[in-house]
């Protein structure tokens, strides 16, 4: 009886934290009349893989004026989501947001980090250059942070351009160019404005993405 008893705690425990194994990382980025919304998210739903009709969703929290004491429910997305853009965010203030995953047997995850905008104030930054060589045949990235992104210029088999989110890894934007010359110096910059995020290559703008 004791074992049974044990076993059956056990397995109580294991599908109660199941959902709790990843937690959601949350950023924020301010738009004209909204605020964007990812995450990174590296949990698995059935992570015993004994009950396959378990689903998860995201339930996104809002506190507004930045009081992070007062969150309410907003939305629920399923867990295949990364991203919700609230464009019902008043303008001008400042208004915090946190994630959790919940499972439909009750099992929840831990709160993610709380993040905060204003929307109809985008973070910008000046652009940022720095000068990189390339040696030749090998698959290399080269990188330019900027405040909340970061620029990439992929070398090799993969020849891309990408604009990424820092904190979360989220690709939101990318175009596939030439490689650089081998033993020629190039200039890559980054570019943070309140319209959106550029790259430039030795100064001149191959990539824009909207904020």
């Amino acid at each position: 009886m004791t074992r049974r008893w044990l076993a059956g705690m056990l397995t109580a425990l294991l599908a109660s934290t199941a959902a709790a194994q990843g937690v959601p990382t949350l950023a924020i980025t301010a738009g004209a009349d909204q605020l964007n919304l990812s995450w990174g998210w590296s949990g698995i739903c059935d992570s015993t893989r004994r009950d396959p009709s378990l689903v998860c969703e995201f339930r996104v929290e809002r506190s507004p004026g930045g009081d992070t004491c007062l969150f309410t429910d907003l939305e629920s997305l399923p867990d295949t989501e990364r991203s919700y853009a609230d464009a019902t965010a008043p303008v001008g203030e400042k208004t915090c947001y946190r994630l959790i995953v919940v499972r439909s047997d009750g099992a929840y995850s831990s709160y993610s980090n709380v993040a905060c905008g204003t929307a109809g104030s985008p973070a910008t930054g000046p652009l940022i250059e720095k000068t990189f060589t390339y040696p030749g045949n090998l698959n290399t990235v080269y990188v330019v942070a900027n405040g909340a992104y970061q620029c990439e210029r992929q070398t090799g088999a993969t020849r891309q351009l990408r604009i990424k989110l820092t904190s979360t890894g989220q690709i939101v934007g990318e175009v596939s160019v030439e490689n650089p010359t081998k033993d020629v110096p190039f200039i890559l910059g980054c570019e943070v404005t309140a319209t959106g995020e550029a790259v430039y290559l030795n100064r001149v703008k191959r990539l824009m993405a909207a904020p």
